[in-house]
């Protein structure tokens, strides 16, 4: 995916999401794809600045090393997130008989997480901006849309919403922690 074409889907994505489930769909791009054309872009974005973010605005007291240590926090939890919350959404949709295809939830979980992505983008520069991140709720509509595009019929995606949402959320808190701990102890090993 071009850089024209990442930003014209994300921007489908937010604006009309139907729209750009139609497209997704009539594109079949793989796992591979997504994740290099749209997932990795991301979350790299999303790594400058918060080595930027952290680098410009973090107190003095700590070398730059932290801000790139900051950086690579911020690529590891979020891919390592995705793809546990994509692994895990596939063993519930085949539990919930909607199928147990990886790429499906796999799209299903990147391109929902695209306001997400963007917020964190903001945040992670200006940390005074962590209550923009709100307005990536809505990604629970692209998943929404995308689920009823993807996903054969079914009465249970109100459930499959719920449990994408918590896997998330727990996938994110639990990785941040356990990778925190360990890049603080990397840092203080050799800072101190």
């Amino acid at each position: 995916m071009a850089g024209s074409t990442l930003i014209f889907l994300t921007r489908e994505l937010l604006i009309t999401p139907e729209k750009a489930w139609e497209t997704i769909v009539s594109e079949n791009r793989s796992s591979a794809s997504v994740r290099n054309g749209f997932l990795l872009p991301f979350l790299s974005v999303m790594s400058l600045s918060a080595l930027a973010g952290s680098l410009i605005f973090t107190t003095t007291r700590l070398s730059p090393f932290y801000s790139v240590l900051d950086g690579i926090r911020c690529f590891v939890v979020f891919l390592i997130t995705v793809y546990a919350s994509a692994y895990t959404l596939t063993l519930v949709t085949k539990n919930l008989n909607m199928g147990n295809s990886f790429p499906v939830c796999f799209k299903l979980i990147v391109y929902s997480l695209a306001p997400l992505f963007l917020c964190q983008i903001l945040s992670r520069f200006f940390e005074s901006l962590q209550f923009v991140n709100i307005l990536a709720i809505f990604g629970l509509n692209i998943f929404w849309t995308g689920a009823e595009k993807v996903l054969p019929s079914s009465t249970k995606k109100s459930i499959l919403l719920a449990a994408a949402a918590v896997i998330f959320i727990l996938f994110i808190a639990v990785t941040d922690y356990t990778i925190a701990k360990i890049f603080d102890r990397v840092y203080y090993a050799f800072h101190y």
